[in-house]
């Protein structure tokens, strides 16, 4: 369950932007750059795949 999932975190999504710049896409600093990052990764991790 995503609300109590420890591991989805500030932590991860700021390990998951750096992951991004480093393989040369532009840096992911703050405001909604960080919240889409953020919906995306949740979006990715919690939502099931439609058949």
């Amino acid at each position: 369950m995503p609300g109590t999932d420890t591991r989805f975190s500030f932590g991860l999504v700021f390990d998951a932007a750096k992951v991004l710049e480093a393989h040369g896409y532009p840096p992911v600093t703050a405001g909604p750059d960080l919240v889409n990052l953020r919906q995306a990764l949740f979006r990715f991790l919690y939502t099931p795949e439609f058949p």
